[in-house]
């Protein structure tokens, strides 16, 4: 499996006008959205990437929480792939990198939510930068083929 991605930090950055419009929608966005009600949703959809497609699309399950504020989903497979909310968003990333919340990945949310499905705008690493993605979806579903339903817990 290919290695996700180095967090942006990491990246090599390109200044550019988008970016900045950027950071300011996102941190507009992040004033309204932290004060949202986290709600808990069993199972995760991921559509619509295209560079890491194989990888990452496909449907994800909620893992045990471990106290954090904020859900926790692997990838149903059982691939070493992992949906989860680092350095202030979310991160599809793998385990190494989750645990240490370094951040970095093949996705990532350009707002800052409680809830991944909340997100309408991902990034996607390309190999060699993180690019926008329009047609990446992250949905909350009730049940998925092999796991029964929400309503099975």
């Amino acid at each position: 499996a290919p290695s996700p991605a180095p967090s942006p930090a990491e990246a090599t950055r390109v200044a550019t006008t988008s970016a900045v419009v950027t950071e300011a929608r996102n941190a507009r966005l992040s004033i309204t959205t932290q004060v949202q009600p986290s709600r808990k949703c069993r199972f995760i959809a991921i559509r619509g990437a295209t560079e890491a497609g194989s990888m990452v699309n496909g449907d994800y399950v909620l893992q045990e929480d471990a106290g954090s504020d904020h859900s926790t989903y692997q990838k149903a497979d059982g691939e070493d792939v992992w949906l989860a909310f680092m350095l202030g968003r979310w991160y599809v990333s793998n385990a190494a990198r989750v645990q240490s919340q370094g951040g970095g990945g093949w996705l990532f949310s350009e707002e800052h939510t409680n809830n991944p499905f909340d997100s309408r705008h991902w990034q996607e690493w390309t190999g060699q930068e993180y690019r926008p993605n329009k047609d990446i979806s992250v949905q909350c579903r009730e049940e998925i083929a092999g796991f029964g339903s929400a309503q099975d817990v």
